[in-house]
């Protein structure tokens, strides 16, 4: 993560280059979980719980209010889905949500649309 922002930094700094114009959260888990979020001027920020995009305010407060540490994959999932719901006037459906677990020692999983629904019924 930091050998990336490293990088999108270093494209702010110089005329006749593009900055990168992208949010990105990465994830990933090595003596513990780790969510980080790179802004397209290449900082580098550790979070529990993140969000991007256009309802990244009201997420982030839900989160703060919301989350709690030690959730279990199936409680935080959950809560990533209510917040999900708080921002968006349409209804959600699993063509439209991608959901990825990745756990220690484990290789990454994606969720299949009927695992995402029954996320989403929940929420």
């Amino acid at each position: 993560a930091r050998h990336l922002c490293d990088a999108m930094q270093s494209y702010t700094q110089y005329g006749g280059v593009r900055p990168f114009g992208v949010s990105l959260l990465i994830a990933g888990v090595d003596s513990e979980p780790r969510l980080y979020e790179a802004e397209p001027s290449g900082a580098l920020t550790g979070f529990k719980a993140d969000a991007i995009g256009s309802g990244k305010k009201e997420v982030d407060e839900f989160f703060e209010k919301e989350y709690k540490d030690g959730l279990s994959i199936d409680d935080g999932i959950s809560l990533a889905m209510k917040a999900l719901k708080k921002t968006t006037d349409s209804k959600l459906k699993a063509e439209n949500v991608d959901i990825a677990e990745i756990t220690k020692g484990k290789r990454l999983k994606i969720l299949s649309d009927e695992e995402v629904n029954k996320y989403l019924s929940k929420a």
